[in-house]
C-alpha cells in the first residue's frame, strides 16, 4: 500500500499538484502514523525541495525525528540545504 502512495506523490510532484500532494501526505501521516516507509518521508522531502518549500522540508524532518525514522545521506543533505535558506 505504501508503494501506491509513493507513486501517487511522485505523480502529484510531476504535475505540480502541491495541494493534492500535501493533502495525501497529511492523510498518510495521520492514518498510518507508525508504519510509514522511510521512502515516503524521502519522497516528501524531495517534493518540497523540488518546489523550493524549505519550511515544509523541516516539518517532514521533524515528523521523522518524532517517529524515530532514520535518515539516509541524500535526505540529510536536502534537510541541511533547506535549513540554510
Amino acid at each position: 500500500m505504501m508503494g501506491t502512495y509513493d507513486t501517487l506523490l511522485l505523480a502529484f510532484d510531476m504535475d505540480n499538484r502541491m495541494d493534492e500532494a500535501r493533502s495525501s501526505w497529511n492523510m498518510v501521516l495521520h492514518t498510518h502514523n507508525r508504519s510509514i516507509l522511510k521512502r515516503l518521508f524521502s519522497r516528501m522531502i524531495s517534493l518540497f525541495d523540488h518546489h523550493s518549500i524549505p519550511d515544509k522540508i523541516i516539518n517532514v524532518f521533524a515528523e521523522m525525528k518524532k517517529l524515530c525514522v532514520r535518515l539516509n545521506e541524500n535526505t540529510v543533505k536536502k534537510v541541511y540545504t533547506s535549513d540554510e535558506d
